[in-house]
């Protein structure tokens, strides 16, 4: 089933295209008007229920449960924190002022925690190749386990510090599993340093096949076993080129 949801914001308008497709709802936001790329959407459900995911570079995201859309916000992070920039639906203005409040909330703990994992980041590329297994470096991996700690957020999923699940292939790598509330379902979120670049890695479970057009549609080209044997779909992403671990 798909929608459309008309968002309006200072100066700029879009529309969102929500379609729920095999358990997930994906979304693609269109936007007239220069937006940044870094956006986070939530979506409030018909039961009002929130839900965040955040938009890649394509203005597209997903969440593993499937619900009616009732709401969008969409919020990007300035200089001095998050701000609001679409939003719409069908919602009273009662409504539509509780929820924002509510989310930003949501978004002001997402953005603290973004600037410490940044910290954490800067502190581990200043720690050399050669000091890796160090007291240093374990304390670092204590902060970054400590940061994927849950959030306590309502309706959005939770996140779980991860053993590494591939460590032949990423060795130098720091997981977090994301639940969503109310189901089995999950992912793995990973961050990497490999052949001097830093990696994000989305891991999606399922089974092996030679062709599987729904995942590699969505970039989850590589399929991999992790080290207790479960299977999972890959969609890995290259960042700036890093000195050290993370």
């Amino acid at each position: 089933m798909q929608k459309i949801l008309a968002l309006y914001g200072n100066g700029l308008s879009g529309t969102l295209r929500v379609e729920d497709m095999n358990g997930v709802v994906h979304v693609r936001l269109f936007a007239r008007g220069k937006i940044s790329e870094a956006i986070s959407l939530y979506l409030v459900s018909d039961k009002g229920r929130i839900y965040r995911t955040e938009l890649d570079a394509n203005h597209y995201g997903r969440i593993q449960e499937v619900f009616n859309v009732k709401a969008a916000f969409a919020v990007k992070n300035g200089q001095e924190g998050p701000v609001f920039i679409l939003s719409g639906g069908k919602m009273s203005q009662s409504e539509t002022a509780r929820m924002k409040s509510e989310i930003m909330q949501m978004q002001n703990k997402a953005f603290a925690r973004q600037n410490e994992v940044k910290e954490v980041i800067r502190e581990a590329d200043s720690v050399k190749d050669e000091e890796f297994g160090s007291e240093a470096m374990r304390n670092i991996l204590q902060k970054a386990r400590e940061l994927f700690a849950p959030l306590e957020e309502s309706g959005s999923v939770s996140d779980k510090a991860f053993f590494n699940p591939f460590p032949d292939a990423f060795p130098r790598s720091v997981w977090k599993r994301i639940e969503y509330p109310g189901t089995k379902r999950h992912y793995l979120e990973g961050q990497a340093v490999k052949d001097g670049m830093r990696l994000i890695i989305y891991a999606l479970p399922g089974e092996y096949s030679p062709v599987n057009p729904m995942m590699t549609r969505n970039g989850f080209k590589k399929f991999m076993r992790a080290s207790d044997g479960s299977g999972y779909w890959l969609k890995i992403k290259m960042q700036k080129k890093s000195r050290g671990f993370f």
